[in-house]
């Protein structure tokens, strides 16, 4: 099984604001011909079974949570902390793969 981390090495193949891209076009995570992925997307991709993925989502959010303060644990909350940690303006292709591979995800 491919790891998050190694999915988004190189940096080419980490993207904002969808969960993956094709040639630059939006597209889904699971899409054989995508070739970039955002947090989120990188874990649908990499883990396509629904409780292993759940599992990682919860994992990286409460990660993301403790590092950035919030409180909350609900499903959708732990999708949308991902998403919008991936999306900050500020966010990093480096930061990301960081914050994976120290997960080991």
């Amino acid at each position: 099984m491919r790891k998050c981390w190694q999915l988004l090495t190189p940096m080419n193949t980490w993207t904002r604001a969808y969960p993956a891209r094709s040639k630059g076009l939006s597209t889904s995570a699971d899409d054989p011909e995508a070739d970039c992925w955002c947090a989120l997307g990188a874990i649908i991709k990499c883990y396509p079974d629904p409780v292993k993925q759940e599992g990682v989502v919860v994992m990286v959010a409460r990660h993301l949570v403790r590092v950035m303060g919030a409180v909350r644990f609900d499903c959708d909350f732990n999708h949308d902390v991902i998403t919008r940690w991936n999306d900050a303006p500020v966010r990093t292709h480096q930061e990301v793969y960081q914050v994976f591979h120290f997960l080991n995800v």
